[in-house]
């Protein structure tokens, strides 16, 4: 949910040597823990989705409904992660500047003309 290039380690790093101000860089460091926070549930959930399917998935008996049931478990906690993911970045965007987001997301470099031209 941020950019593309960033990893919240780097962005962590970033919010600390780019905010000047105490109150909003804690502010944004705690914005930046929940995220993490939040990644990691989402990745324990696909985990244990993961290991449900595979164990589905290896017995010959297991029917339709079994595999949509377990699908429809992992649909809502992605849903809820995801919007959980947008509110966060959204706080985030808040509580920096706009000087000090353009210093910690630098915008990506255009991509070069001639690598996609055609002859």
């Amino acid at each position: 949910m941020l950019a593309f290039t960033h990893t919240l380690e780097v962005t962590t790093k970033q919010v600390k040597k780019v905010v000047p101000d105490g109150i909003r860089r804690e502010h944004a460091l705690a914005i930046l823990k929940q995220m993490e926070e939040v990644a990691k549930q989402d990745g324990k959930n696909l985990k244990e989705f993961e290991k449900a399917v595979d164990t589905l998935a290896a017995r010959r008996d297991a029917t339709r409904q079994e595999f949509k049931a377990a699908y429809e478990t992992l649909e809502p906690q992605q849903t809820a992660a995801v919007e959980k993911k947008i509110a966060l970045r959204f706080q985030l965007k808040d509580t920096l500047t706009r000087e000090e987001w353009g210093k910690i997301f630098p915008p990506a470099a255009p991509p070069d003309a001639t690598a996609t031209a055609k002859p």
